[in-house]
């Protein structure tokens, strides 16, 4: 059975992007989208993902702030987030709000792939 994942992005494009990336893979399956952190809470509480794929800049809820919820509402669920603006700080505080692992946009998304991949191999 595929890995389910959930990317939350206020942008289409790069939702898209990403869930064309990931499902390259057949070990991979993006169960749900939503273009911001409220609406993502709702989709992860009614799809139950594996992995959820997070933006950490969005208009209204951020990215730190749907992570502690996501976290307080499934616990245990790996939560990857992504962001053009990585530095120390936000690595911090991104940890603190239970974030699994924190990616560059930039970065090549086979590394996206295969950190979904790990992540889902340990809960």
């Amino acid at each position: 059975m595929p890995i389910g994942i959930l990317i939350i992005d206020d942008s289409p494009e790069v939702r898209n992007m990403v869930k064309s990336w990931l499902e390259r893979d057949n070990k991979l399956a993006v169960c749900g989208e939503a273009s911001g952190g409220a609406e993502g809470i709702e989709k992860a509480l009614l799809l139950k993902p594996d992995v959820i794929v997070l933006d950490f800049s969005m208009p209204g809820m951020d990215g730190l702030t749907a992570a502690t919820a996501l976290q307080t509402a499934m616990p245990g669920v790996p939560i990857i987030m992504l962001t053009l603006y990585a530095d120390s700080e936000l690595a911090h505080q991104a940890l603190e709000a239970g974030v699994s692992t924190i990616l560059s946009k930039m970065e090549e998304m086979s590394v996206l792939c295969d950190e979904v991949e790990r992540l889902a191999g340990t809960h």
